[in-house]
């Protein structure tokens, strides 16, 4: 085994001092040896020669080699004499050897003192690398340096032994010579955060070793020069996979025995007697459904939770375990669940005494068993209910045995005795044979108990049995069962016997019953279903089959939302699966009637039938078990109706003719006289009213001549004089009512002083009801050619109403817009509108909405406004909601059309000539 530093330098590209290897130092001793030489050959600088003598040595001496300054030495000498003997064929004085003298004691005195100081340093690393080889050699423990490129620089020997390798043959190679890539690289990443973190570091490495992985704990550390830089990377690894395994085996038994508990549900419990604490398996608290946390470490948790019947119980046997009166702890007892009830738990436990005999520790577990309990109890009430059942005395049954051909009774009921006419008792332990019973019966009943005993199934059959006391024949339904050998030896059989006589009379009745109805629902003409409760037919008569088109073989199995089946409804809409009759009855168990169906055959030919349904319920069960329905063809009833239907739908379409054309003319009619009445009423009113407006006006006038036309309010009288002038127009108009509005006079009408007008003549009514008048002209024109007083009297009327319709505060909006050639006039009000009912009616004369006792009206202003719109050539229409206003709009021309006379009024009427000329006499002074 070579030594530590000589290993080490081995390797030729290690640095040393600085960085600098051997070849730098031969390199530079050889170039200082030669480069003196050729000084002191060639030039007299002898001093200068000695010098580079010294350097040459002193960098031999940093040479592995010991011999090598020596070496330099002897050769700096040889140049030093050949130099002083080149200058003395120069004729160089006998001083320059003197200096040359010099130069070579220097020389040698160099050479020594490097001799010693490396005999110091070998000693020195020679103690150092025995001390180092001897812990690579012997220790146990797996040493390792590497380069920062990753190569090994020293390695023990348990880790080349791992290996299987000399230690030579790992110095210089690299991780990725000996272990697969991705351990080598975790291994190299390891060394790169020691050397970046520049401070000792632990990791877990994995390693394959002889094909088996182990896992290694290993401390890197980094190697720093004189100067502190970082130049090498060591570390220690200790071998963990033993105590891994170890852990991996403790933790597989840990889960192993966590399996086991969970798997019985095991609670598990340790009460330390010397410290008296307790400990509660997160299970054990689960059981009685409490959280980790909700338990404390308390023996009194335990005791606490115990049934008051069962404490003293316990506690005593507690007592005796520990006492050693008991030699073990196992018992049943109840705990408090943590909602109240009390749950039975099913607890063993083992005491481990300390070495003076004293109780150390407990240890126990508990399971819950009260399921366990509930189905004890279950299986005792079982046990008496069968014990009840079996001496209830309903049905024959007992216990019995076959032997020697014959059947030994062992134990029957009374039921039984009653039939044989004994008891129980005397039964017992007798043959059949002996109670009078048929050999006949009796190889019967032995029959089917040894098919009992080969099938291991119960066998079920049904016989006569004849009274020999009466003579009459009772029929008897009786099961046989296998049950086992008995305790001496033959097989035991147990028998069940019931008397079906009753029955078997009621199966014939209803058979001959079944048969009867049979034949009636054949001969039906209805046709008749039965559908089971997945809705599929089970049974149909032959009258279905000719209503519906299909056999018998083709309506079996079909349900009533099958696809071949195309319904509809009377009006022609499909018939939803879930709506069909028999679906809707099996689904709400309520019956059908008379649901109208059209139905498809598969000649494409649609028939009508009426479909009725009846659910098919067993005693206390409220969802059917079937569907029965009858349906018949209506489909020639049903064309007649449709024919029925469509001639009282023609004959009501021409009695409603009728009756509004009655009523048309009945209402052309009542107009008529309206008007009629009207027209005498006004040209009563139009000659009362003549004489006072005859007064009126030649007051104005006499007043008119005494105000100047300066007057700050002489624009009022020339408002009042048309406004007599109109009213004169209105008068002489109503000599005219009954005969029709006449066309007014057409005259070049400023729209914006009629609005001024109007807005002065209602300006007492707006202020007095609190409503505003907003006016919107969207015309060009600044004057239109209208009858200008009769629009007025129009605007007036309809302005009026939309305030009386109108609520405080609020606004009524006149508008007037030019479209082709017409008048648009629309007038808003944000009032409550004009009920449906009412609103073909407000034209009519005398009718009116307005009541009250402060109402003086006629219901006459719409009737008037729309005779005086329609002489323009106009038309006046309304479009009202309730709660939100009405709007009436008026549209007329701009110019005159046929039949409206341009500047001229409508021909004078034939009646009340007389007041017609006193009112042209008397209108104007």
């Amino acid at each position: 085994m070579t030594s530590l530093g000589s290993r080490w330098r081995r390797y030729r590209s290690t640095p040393f001092h600085g960085g600098w290897t051997a070849w730098s130092w031969h390199a530079l001793s050889a170039v200082s040896l030669l480069g003196t030489a050729a000084l002191d050959v060639l030039t007299p600088l002898t001093p200068v020669g000695g010098a580079g003598y010294v350097l040459a040595v002193l960098a031999a001496g940093m040479i592995p080699s010991s011999g090598a300054p020596w070496v330099v030495a002897i050769a700096a000498t040889g140049f030093a004499g050949l130099g002083a003997d080149w200058s003395s064929i120069g004729g160089v004085a006998w001083t320059q050897f003197f200096s040359c003298g010099i130069s070579v004691g220097a020389v040698w005195l160099a050479a020594w003192i490097v001799a010693q100081w490396q005999a110091t340093s070998r000693s020195r690393a020679y103690a150092l690398s025995s001390r180092l080889q001897s812990l690579l050699t012997n220790s146990h423990t797996i040493i390792f340096v590497k380069d920062l490129d990753g190569r090994f620089l020293e390695v023990s020997d348990q880790f080349a032994g791992l290996l299987g390798l000399p230690a030579d043959a790992v110095i210089g190679k690299t991780d990725h010579d000996f272990f697969p890539a991705e351990f080598a690289d975790s291994y190299r990443q390891h060394d790169a955060e020691v050397v970046t973190a520049g401070t000792a570091m632990n990791f877990e490495e994995a390693a394959l070793v002889h094909g088996s992985l182990r896992w290694y704990v290993a401390r890197k550390f980094p190697f720093r020069d004189e100067t502190g830089r970082i130049i090498a990377v060591g570390g220690v690894a200790t071998d963990m996979t033993a105590r891994l395994l170890a852990e991996a085996d403790r933790h597989e038994a840990q889960e192993r025995l966590d399996l086991v508990v969970g798997a019985t549900q095991t609670g598990i419990w340790d009460w330390d007697l010397q410290t008296n604490r307790m400990y509660y398996s997160s299970l054990w608290k689960a059981t009685l459904g409490y959280e980790e946390e909700e338990i404390s470490d308390s023996p009194g948790e335990w005791e606490s939770r115990l049934h008051p019947e069962d404490h003293a119980r316990i506690m005593a046997l507690v007592d005796d375990y520990l006492s050693g009166r008991s030699a073990s702890y196992e018992l049943e007892h109840r705990l408090r669940h943590k909602d109240g009830a009390y749950r039975w738990v099913y607890t063993v436990a083992v005491l481990q005494r300390d070495a003076d005999g004293r109780p150390r520790r407990m240890t126990g577990s508990h399971v819950d068993i009260t399921t366990r309990k509930q189905a004890e109890q279950a299986l005792a009430q079982s046990e008496g209910t069968l014990r009840s059942f079996f001496d209830s005395g309903v049905l024959m049954m007992g216990i019995v045995e076959v032997v020697d051909g014959d059947i030994l009774h062992i134990s029957d009921n009374r039921r039984v005795a009653s039939f044989f006419g004994t008891t129980p008792e005397r039964m017992q332990g007798r043959r059949a044979s002996e109670m009078g019973v048929p050999a006949e019966v009796i190889q019967l009943w032995i029959r089917h108990y040894e098919e009992s005993a080969c099938t291991s199934q119960p066998v079920r059959f049904t016989y006569v049995h004849r009274d020999p006391c009466s003579g009459s024949e009772l029929y008897l339904s009786a099961t046989v069962c296998w049950i086992g050998a008995g305790s001496v030896g033959p097989s035991r059989y147990s028998y069940l016997v019931e008397d079906v006589s009753e029955s078997r009379r009621l199966e014939v009745t209803l058979r001959d019953t079944a048969e009867r109805y049979r034949g009636v629902v054949a001969a039906l003409a209805e046709g008749v279903l039965v559908h089971d409760v997945q809705g599929r037919i089970i049974a149909c008569n032959p009258s279905a089959e000719r209503i519906l088109g299909l056999t018998a073989d083709q309506l079996m199995g079909r349900t009533p939302v099958d696809p071949g089946w195309q319904a509809i409804h009377p009006d022609g809409r499909p018939f939803e699966d879930d709506q069909r009759p028999p679906s809707v009855t099996l689904r709400t168990g309520r019956p059908c009637t008379e649901v109208v169906m059209g139905l498809c055959r598969p000649t494409g030919e649609l028939r009508w039938v009426s479909i009725n349904t009846q659910a098919l319920t067993e005693p206390g069960r409220e969802r059917p078990y079937g569907v029965v329905g009858s349906f018949h063809d209506i489909t020639e009833r049903r064309r007649a109706e449709q024919a029925l239907l469509e001639a009282q739908s023609e004959l009501e379409r021409r009695v409603q003719e009728r009756t509004a054309r009655i009523q048309e003319l009945e209402s052309q009619r009542s107009q008529t006289e309206k008007f009629a009445a009207l027209g005498h009423l006004a040209a009563g009113i139009a000659h009362e009213v003549n004489n006072p407006l005859a007064g009126i006006t030649n007051a104005f006038h006499l007043v008119k001549q005494g105000i100047d036309r300066d007057h700050r309010h002489y624009r009022f009288v020339e408002l009042i004089d048309r406004e007599i002038h109109r009213l004169t127009a209105i008068v002489k108009k109503m000599y005219t009512l009954y005969q029709g509005v006449p066309a007014g006079k057409r005259e070049a009408t400023d729209i914006a002083a009629l609005l001024q007008d109007l807005t002065v003549l209602l300006g007492h009514k707006l202020a007095s009801k609190r409503v505003r008048l907003r006016t919107a002209v969207e015309i060009v024109r600044e004057c239109v050619d209208v009858p200008r007083s009769d629009l007025l009297q129009v605007l007036l009327n309809l302005v009026q109403n939309a305030i009386d319709a109108s609520s405080p505060d609020s606004e009524v909006l006149l508008r007037v817009v030019e479209e082709d050639g017409q008048l648009r006039w629309t007038v808003t009000d944000q009032g409550t509108g004009i009920p449906p009912h009412i609103l073909p009616r407000v034209f009519e004369p005398f009718f009116t909405t307005k009541i009250g006792s402060s109402w003086q009206g006629l219901g006459l202003g719409l009737s008037v406004s729309r005779g005086l719109v329609e002489a323009m050539g106009g038309r006046i229409d309304i479009q009202t909601t309730v709660q939100c206003g009405s709007t009436v709009t008026v549209v007329h021309p701009l110019t005159a059309g046929d039949g409206i006379e341009r500047g001229g009024a409508s021909p004078p009427m034939r009646k009340g000539q007389q007041d017609d000329d006193y009112a042209a006499t008397h209108s104007h002074c």
